[in-house]
């Protein structure tokens, strides 16, 4: 919606009509693969759920000969979803074979109210020249830019944050918990946590979240979804890197299946 509204030459794809059709009202082009999608674009963004799905996208996947066949030479592609820097490597060596750069650019900033009010956050890894040429993009969606370092910094950096962020929306989630069976306002404690040294961006943005979770495109649970495979990622990086996180181990063991059962908030 922001590349459109600031003037960019949009061309969009997606497996649901209707976000593409609202695309299409505000004046991009639909493109009805991905591979159509290369064909239009000098720079293309990837933001879809996994790293299969990215997959899926970037290579040939039944009908659709996949983003980076479509590209001319020169063409770079930003992957926005949150993967393993393994996938992100894989996926670059491929497209080092067709003349294609292939970048990591994870993004943060609080969901989908971020994204409309271009207000998200970018974390980027890899070749810092095809960076640059997405730079004016980029800033067209977001407040804060970061280029990190090689190829993978980008989503390592978010599975990071996301690390920090999902531990913490625990924490809160129990904290509430704690003030409900107490009798004590939930309004009345995040005040209070808001002004005193336990304050959080979760703590401070819970309502926000809660929101988030509830009209999530895959459904209540999809924030839990994404908070499984986003611990599971940095779980693995620490087992491939030999750093103990016992805190994430045991979220990832005994956390996890509650709130995939009960949502981030607690609310299903």
């Amino acid at each position: 919606m922001n590349l459109v509204a600031k003037g960019f030459a949009t061309v969009v794809h997606d497996l649901r009509p209707d976000p593409v059709a609202r695309l299409v009202e505000l004046g991009a082009t639909a493109a009805s693969t991905a591979f159509e999608v290369g064909q239009q674009s000098e720079v293309a963004m990837v933001a879809v759920f996994s790293g299969e799905q990215v997959e899926e996208t970037l290579l040939p996947n039944g009908d659709d000969q996949g983003l980076i066949a479509g590209m001319a030479a020169g063409g770079i592609v930003c992957v926005n979803s949150t993967v393993s820097p393994q996938l992100i490597q894989r996926l670059a060596d491929v497209g080092s074979d067709h003349d294609i750069v292939v970048i990591d650019v994870a993004m943060s900033g609080g969901g989908g109210v971020a994204a409309k009010a271009g207000a998200l956050t970018f974390m980027a890894g890899g070749d810092e020249r095809a960076f640059e040429r997405c730079r004016p993009a980029l800033e067209a969606m977001a407040t804060t830019i970061h280029h990190v370092g090689p190829l993978g910094s980008g989503v390592t950096s978010k599975i990071i944050n996301n690390l920090l962020t999902i531990q913490n929306v625990g924490t809160v989630r129990e904290a509430l918990r704690l003030s409900a069976a107490l009798g004590l306002e939930e309004k009345a404690i995040l005040e209070i946590v808001g002004s005193a040294v336990g304050a959080s961006w979760v703590s401070d943005n819970w309502e926000g979240i809660r929101a988030q979770e509830a009209s999530h495109t895959l459904g209540p649970g999809g924030i839990a979804q994404m908070a499984s495979k986003d611990l599971h990622l940095a779980v693995e990086l620490s087992r491939e890197t030999g750093t103990p996180m016992p805190l994430a181990e045991y979220v990832v063991e005994n956390i996890l299946p509650d709130l995939e059962v009960h949502g981030m908030t607690g609310e299903r």
